[in-house]
Protein backbone atom coordinates (compact mmCIF):
# COMPACT_ATOMS: atom_id res chain seq x y z
CA UNK A 1 0.00 0.00 0.00
CA UNK A 2 3.00 2.35 0.63
CA UNK A 3 3.95 1.89 -3.13
CA UNK A 4 0.57 2.76 -4.37
CA UNK A 5 1.03 5.85 -1.85
CA UNK A 6 4.21 7.00 -3.18
CA UNK A 7 3.12 6.12 -7.21
CA UNK A 8 0.15 8.37 -6.32
CA UNK A 9 2.73 11.41 -5.17
CA UNK A 10 5.07 10.31 -7.93
CA UNK A 11 2.01 10.43 -10.85
CA UNK A 12 1.01 13.84 -9.18
CA UNK A 13 4.58 15.30 -9.39
CA UNK A 14 4.99 14.54 -13.15
CA UNK A 15 5.77 17.22 -15.34
CA UNK A 16 4.01 16.60 -18.93
CA UNK A 17 4.06 20.21 -19.71
CA UNK A 18 5.69 19.55 -22.82
CA UNK A 19 3.10 16.27 -23.83
CA UNK A 20 0.30 18.76 -23.15
CA UNK A 21 2.05 21.61 -25.73
CA UNK A 22 3.19 18.66 -28.51
CA UNK A 23 -0.63 18.04 -28.31
CA UNK A 24 -1.79 21.15 -28.83
CA UNK A 25 1.13 22.07 -31.45
CA UNK A 26 0.69 18.65 -33.41
CA UNK A 27 -2.53 17.34 -32.74
CA UNK A 28 -4.76 20.64 -32.87
CA UNK A 29 -6.04 19.96 -29.19
CA UNK A 30 -6.77 23.08 -27.14
CA UNK A 31 -5.18 23.94 -23.66
CA UNK A 32 -7.99 23.40 -22.16
CA UNK A 33 -8.62 19.52 -23.97
CA UNK A 34 -5.13 18.40 -23.40
CA UNK A 35 -5.08 19.39 -19.85
CA UNK A 36 -8.33 17.54 -19.19
CA UNK A 37 -6.83 14.51 -20.63
CA UNK A 38 -3.14 14.65 -19.05
CA UNK A 39 -5.44 14.18 -15.75
CA UNK A 40 -7.61 11.26 -17.40
CA UNK A 41 -3.97 10.08 -17.97
CA UNK A 42 -2.38 10.19 -14.85
CA UNK A 43 -5.71 8.31 -13.51
CA UNK A 44 -4.94 5.57 -16.26
CA UNK A 45 -0.74 5.91 -14.95
CA UNK A 46 -2.31 5.01 -11.31
CA UNK A 47 -4.63 2.38 -12.72
CA UNK A 48 -1.55 0.68 -13.95
CA UNK A 49 0.02 1.13 -10.76
CA UNK A 50 -1.93 -0.99 -8.85
CA UNK A 51 -2.01 -3.70 -11.58
CA UNK A 52 -0.73 -7.11 -10.57
CA UNK A 53 2.58 -7.56 -13.11
CA UNK A 54 0.92 -10.56 -15.45
CA UNK A 55 -2.11 -8.06 -15.82
CA UNK A 56 -2.09 -6.02 -19.01
CA UNK A 57 -5.07 -3.11 -19.00
CA UNK A 58 -6.53 -1.12 -22.12
CA UNK A 59 -6.13 2.90 -21.09
CA UNK A 60 -10.10 4.16 -21.12
CA UNK A 61 -10.57 6.55 -24.52
CA UNK A 62 -8.90 7.57 -27.51
CA UNK A 63 -7.66 10.36 -26.08
CA UNK A 64 -5.36 9.35 -23.26
CA UNK A 65 -4.09 6.46 -25.31
CA UNK A 66 -3.13 9.43 -27.84
CA UNK A 67 -1.36 11.40 -24.67
CA UNK A 68 0.72 8.45 -23.89
CA UNK A 69 2.01 8.31 -27.27
CA UNK A 70 3.05 11.68 -27.23
CA UNK A 71 4.51 10.87 -23.96
CA UNK A 72 6.86 7.98 -25.12
CA UNK A 73 8.05 9.93 -28.13
CA UNK A 74 10.42 12.08 -25.74
CA UNK A 75 12.00 8.62 -24.95
CA UNK A 76 14.35 9.53 -21.97
CA UNK A 77 11.29 11.25 -19.90
CA UNK A 78 9.74 8.81 -20.70
CA UNK A 79 11.79 6.20 -19.22
CA UNK A 80 12.90 8.34 -16.26
CA UNK A 81 8.93 8.98 -15.39
CA UNK A 82 8.61 4.87 -15.54
CA UNK A 83 11.44 4.41 -13.73
CA UNK A 84 10.14 6.77 -10.67
CA UNK A 85 6.32 5.62 -10.94
CA UNK A 86 6.52 2.29 -11.44
CA UNK A 87 10.16 1.13 -11.08
CA UNK A 88 10.31 -0.35 -14.45
CA UNK A 89 9.79 0.29 -18.24
CA UNK A 90 5.69 0.49 -19.03
CA UNK A 91 6.34 -1.52 -23.19
CA UNK A 92 4.29 -1.24 -26.16
CA UNK A 93 3.64 -4.25 -28.15
CA UNK A 94 1.43 -5.34 -30.71
CA UNK A 95 -2.30 -5.49 -30.67
CA UNK A 96 -4.25 -7.56 -28.96
CA UNK A 97 -6.65 -10.45 -29.73
CA UNK A 98 -10.53 -9.81 -29.39
CA UNK A 99 -10.17 -11.76 -26.48
CA UNK A 100 -7.53 -10.68 -24.96
CA UNK A 101 -8.69 -7.10 -25.50
CA UNK A 102 -11.91 -8.21 -23.41
CA UNK A 103 -9.73 -9.36 -20.34
CA UNK A 104 -8.01 -5.93 -20.59
CA UNK A 105 -11.04 -3.86 -20.54
CA UNK A 106 -12.48 -5.74 -17.88
CA UNK A 107 -9.42 -5.77 -15.87
CA UNK A 108 -9.24 -2.04 -16.45
CA UNK A 109 -13.18 -1.35 -15.00
CA UNK A 110 -12.27 -3.91 -12.16
CA UNK A 111 -9.14 -1.62 -11.06
CA UNK A 112 -10.86 1.71 -11.72
CA UNK A 113 -14.48 0.78 -9.39
CA UNK A 114 -12.27 -1.11 -7.02
CA UNK A 115 -9.71 1.81 -6.42
CA UNK A 116 -12.24 4.55 -7.28
CA UNK A 117 -9.83 6.00 -10.31
CA UNK A 118 -12.01 7.95 -11.83
CA UNK A 119 -12.31 10.14 -8.38
CA UNK A 120 -8.80 10.21 -7.49
CA UNK A 121 -7.89 13.81 -8.18
CA UNK A 122 -4.57 14.44 -10.13
CA UNK A 123 -3.46 17.94 -11.55
CA UNK A 124 -4.36 18.36 -15.30
CA UNK A 125 -8.05 18.32 -15.31
CA UNK A 126 -10.50 17.76 -12.40
CA UNK A 127 -11.40 14.14 -11.44
CA UNK A 128 -14.76 13.22 -13.14
CA UNK A 129 -16.98 9.56 -13.77
CA UNK A 130 -15.93 8.46 -17.31
CA UNK A 131 -17.97 5.62 -19.28
CA UNK A 132 -14.53 3.54 -19.27
CA UNK A 133 -16.65 0.51 -20.65
CA UNK A 134 -14.95 -1.08 -22.86
CA UNK A 135 -11.67 -0.40 -25.60
CA UNK A 136 -11.60 1.24 -28.55
CA UNK A 137 -10.67 1.28 -31.94
CA UNK A 138 -7.86 3.77 -33.20
CA UNK A 139 -5.62 6.11 -30.50
CA UNK A 140 -6.99 9.17 -30.99
CA UNK A 141 -6.94 12.49 -32.82
CA UNK A 142 -5.01 12.60 -36.15
CA UNK A 143 -3.96 9.20 -36.47
CA UNK A 144 -5.34 6.25 -38.82
CA UNK A 145 -5.05 3.32 -35.89
CA UNK A 146 -6.30 0.14 -36.73
CA UNK A 147 -6.23 -1.90 -33.56
CA UNK A 148 -7.06 -2.18 -29.66
CA UNK A 149 -4.15 -0.92 -27.26
CA UNK A 150 -3.39 -2.13 -23.80
CA UNK A 151 -1.07 -0.85 -21.38
CA UNK A 152 1.06 -3.21 -19.01
CA UNK A 153 4.55 -3.16 -17.61
CA UNK A 154 7.44 -5.37 -17.57
CA UNK A 155 11.05 -5.74 -16.16
CA UNK A 156 13.26 -4.28 -18.70
CA UNK A 157 13.46 -6.98 -21.41
CA UNK A 158 11.36 -5.64 -24.40
CA UNK A 159 12.12 -2.60 -26.37
CA UNK A 160 9.28 -0.67 -27.55
CA UNK A 161 8.25 -2.58 -30.59
CA UNK A 162 5.95 -1.48 -33.23
CA UNK A 163 4.09 -1.46 -36.52
CA UNK A 164 3.86 0.94 -39.21
CA UNK A 165 4.67 4.13 -38.08
CA UNK A 166 7.92 5.67 -36.65
CA UNK A 167 8.89 7.38 -33.66
CA UNK A 168 9.74 10.40 -35.65
CA UNK A 169 9.94 13.17 -32.41
CA UNK A 170 13.35 11.43 -31.29
CA UNK A 171 16.19 9.67 -32.67
CA UNK A 172 16.41 7.41 -29.72
CA UNK A 173 15.39 4.03 -29.35
CA UNK A 174 12.29 3.32 -27.72
CA UNK A 175 13.57 0.06 -25.60
CA UNK A 176 14.67 -0.35 -22.19
CA UNK A 177 17.93 -2.00 -22.54
CA UNK A 178 19.30 0.70 -20.33
CA UNK A 179 21.50 1.32 -23.06
CA UNK A 180 19.99 4.97 -22.86
CA UNK A 181 18.72 7.19 -25.94
CA UNK A 182 20.70 5.31 -28.65
CA UNK A 183 19.78 2.95 -30.88
CA UNK A 184 16.77 1.98 -32.66
CA UNK A 185 13.11 0.55 -32.57
CA UNK A 186 11.43 -1.57 -35.30
CA UNK A 187 8.87 0.95 -35.93
CA UNK A 188 6.62 2.66 -33.30
CA UNK A 189 3.86 5.20 -32.93
CA UNK A 190 4.20 8.79 -33.79
CA UNK A 191 4.08 11.23 -36.70
CA UNK A 192 0.73 10.87 -38.42
CA UNK A 193 1.19 7.43 -39.25
CA UNK A 194 -0.82 4.15 -38.60
CA UNK A 195 0.02 2.16 -35.24
CA UNK A 196 -1.87 -1.28 -35.07
CA UNK A 197 -0.90 -2.21 -31.67
CA UNK A 198 -0.95 -2.21 -27.69
CA UNK A 199 0.87 -1.62 -24.72
CA UNK A 200 1.63 -4.52 -22.98
CA UNK A 201 4.70 -7.07 -22.15
CA UNK A 202 5.91 -9.59 -19.75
Amino acid sequence: MFEKLLAKQHIRNLDLESVRANLVEKRGWSPEQAQQVEGDYKRFLYALAHRHKDDILSPPTQEVDEFWHQHILDTRKYREDCDTVFGHYVDHTPGLSAENQRKADAKRKQIYADYDIDSTAFDGGSPRKSSHDGGFDGCGSGDSHSSHHSHSGHDSSHAHSGDSGSHSGDAGAHGDSGAGDSGGDGGGCGGGGGCGGGCGGG
